[in-house]
């Protein structure tokens, strides 16, 4: 009896461990992005037992004047040179800021279907889950205009062989398209992937503080999202609000985000073989510090601490009830 009693809790804490896919979002590749750098990033994530990661072009440029202090994508050389440092993480893309799928606009159109195809191509190179990115601001047919881009770069993405899936991420702004229910139903009739920014949503008055609320949305993307060769990715972190909706990313503790409440649900519910979760809080330390911001997460789901109530009320402003 107490050897069996043995091998079944070794067997459930080695399922526990391999299906945790947590890491860091956000750190930034570029032209001058030094390659000691992205060692020193595969080691941490590596020692401290994390397993994915975004890296970020989005403050990458397709090309810049002389002299110009903006910067460039990665080369193709570049990635080559450092996609061994990532083999056996989860590698998730972040695209530029600049990309805008909302305004109507054929030469900003033409440029942003530029850029996915960059991000496709080096994204192929890492064997990149996902690329997410903002549409923009809300306008007249936003959403007609979004879910014909999206169907133009998923026919790329097919014809060309590309591997990475586009992630429209849930905005954190109110006047920013869009918020999670419009979101994951667009993803789904696309045939897409969305990023799941669980700040964002609770900057928009989304009811992740309630048990209810994200057992909601888990049915809504079981409803519209194929997960059978995809992770879907998740944002966490804490997050500064206003009555526009966000205003900064914080790290965990701070922003009145129900964090724990999310990932106990998420575990309840035996969600977490479908995600990738990565941390954006935004911490102090560089590398360290993330890392250790990630680990937040790591530990409390290898923990056996659940969460059943968000009791923080004094985090929530009116316009959320």
């Amino acid at each position: 009896m107490t050897l069996s009693s043995s091998l079944i809790t070794v067997t459930v804490n080695v399922e526990l461990v391999l299906l945790l896919f947590v890491g860091v979002a956000g750190y930034p590749f570029t032209r001058f992005t030094e390659k000691a750098s992205l060692e020193t990033l595969s080691k941490c994530l590596r020692n401290s037992g994390l397993t994915v990661v975004e890296l970020s072009f989005s403050k990458c440029r397709l090309y810049v004047k002389p002299g110009s202090q903006e910067v460039t994508y990665p080369s193709v050389n570049q990635v080559k040179a450092v996609r061994d440092l990532f083999e056996g993480l989860l590698v998730g893309l972040h695209a530029p800021y600049t990309v805008v799928l909302t305004s109507g606009n054929r030469k900003r159109e033409r440029l942003s279907k530029a850029h996915f195809t960059v991000c496709f191509k080096l994204g192929n190179l890492l064997s990149a889950n996902h690329l997410t990115f903002h549409c923009g601001p809300i306008r007249k047919q936003a959403e007609e205009r979004v879910k014909n881009f999206l169907r133009n770069v998923m026919k790329e993405k097919e014809e060309e062989g590309y591997v990475t899936m586009p992630a429209p991420e849930v905005a954190g702004k109110k006047g920013n398209f869009a918020g999670f229910e419009t979101l994951v139903k667009l993803a789904g009739e696309v045939g897409c992937l969305f990023c799941w920014d669980v700040a964002h949503d609770y900057a928009r008055g989304g009811l992740v503080t309630l048990k209810e609320g994200i057992l909601r949305r888990l049915e809504l993307i079981d409803a519209y999202i194929d997960l059978s060769k995809y992770k879907l990715p998740i944002h966490l972190s804490g997050i500064v609000v206003t009555r526009r909706g966000e205003k900064e990313h914080t790290a965990l503790k701070s922003g009145g985000v129900p964090w724990k409440l999310f990932l106990s649900v998420l575990r309840e519910q035996r969600y977490l073989h479908k995600v990738a979760i990565f941390c954006e809080a935004r911490v102090e330390g560089g590398i360290e510090g993330r890392i250790q911001e990630a680990l937040k997460i790591l530990d409390f789901l290898r923990g056996d601490l659940t969460i059943v109530r968000y009791n923080d009320k004094s985090k929530i402003d009116g316009f959320f009830t």
